[in-house]
């Protein structure tokens, strides 16, 4: 079942809500609204890892709505190998049909697959999504795992509802 109307609508986007990590050393604390707790410094400072992930997926195929559905739920459990993060409040956006070339040449399964967190996870977590990811693309769509690259970007600044955190 589609979830969102934006989702319904282009069959590409499906969004969330910013959610928070629990870094060692962190004192938590509760911003009015629903989005959870927010972790801070001593200085009272929101820190690293605390909100919404986004993946963006750029496939040379075109998935089915369904295929893609499926996709996001992956997703969504495989966004939990990024300590503190889940389907709740990730943000996937699978776009298919994608002019793709590498080393000069087209190939017909090959995806570029971008994640963008909020703060710095560590390179094992990081390593974990990736093998992942790969195995959903290769498991839903048949992508070879040497086609799939994963790429990521850790960000300190991040907003959501009209300000940032």
């Amino acid at each position: 079942m589609l979830k969102s109307a934006a989702f319904a609508e282009s069959k590409y986007c499906d969004y969330g809500s910013p959610l928070g990590l629990t870094p060692k050393g962190l004192l938590p604390f509760y911003p009015a609204g629903d989005r959870g707790p927010i972790y801070t410094e001593p200085s009272g400072q929101p820190q690293g890892g605390n909100f919404m992930p986004f993946i963006h997926a750029k496939l040379t195929t075109t998935p089915t709505p369904e295929e893609m559905e499926a996709i996001k739920t992956d997703l969504g459990k495989a966004i939990t190998k990024i300590p503190g993060k889940s389907e709740t409040w990730l943000m996937v956006q699978l776009q298919g049909g994608c002019a793709l070339w590498h080393q000069g040449k087209a190939f017909e399964k090959i995806a570029m697959v971008e994640v963008q967190v909020y703060g710095t996870p560590s390179d094992e977590s990081c390593n974990a999504l990736t093998g992942e990811i790969t195995k959903i693309l290769e498991n839903r769509l048949g992508y070879p795992p040497e086609h799939v690259y994963v790429s990521y970007q850790f960000c300190t600044q991040w907003g959501w509802n009209g300000s940032n955190f």
